[in-house]
């Protein structure tokens, strides 16, 4: 993804995306350094994501919540504040996650 300096700044969006070619699937961190496949998601695209599940907060997520990216970890989070940018909107729920979760979204 590209360098951000807020979450939600306008910038374009680079998702990184599995690999079976090197072995990496959705649940397979890539190794420092190496080269990843990616894909700019286009305006309706519909794009699984990694929500951001943070610990001790109630994260639920509402299909049609708009989700902007967070610029610490390049996870997604629900809006919050008040963006440059809402690049997504999600299109599935998510319920009390305990865990960093994929979930299904469409780029705006």
């Amino acid at each position: 993804m590209a360098d951000i300096a807020a979450d939600g700044e306008l910038s374009e969006i680079i998702i990184v995306c599995e690999d079976d070619l090197q072995g990496v699937d959705v649940d397979t961190a890539y190794a420092a350094a190496a080269r990843v496949k990616a894909y700019i998601p286009l305006p309706g695209d519909e794009v699984q994501v990694l929500f951001n599940n943070v610990s001790g907060t109630a994260d639920d997520v509402a299909v049609g919540d708009k989700v902007i990216v967070d610029d610490d970890t390049g996870k997604f989070n629900v809006t919050t504040g008040t963006p440059e940018d809402e690049p997504f909107i999600a299109l599935e729920a998510i319920t009390d996650p305990t865990a960093d979760t994929l979930f299904l979204v469409r780029r705006l």
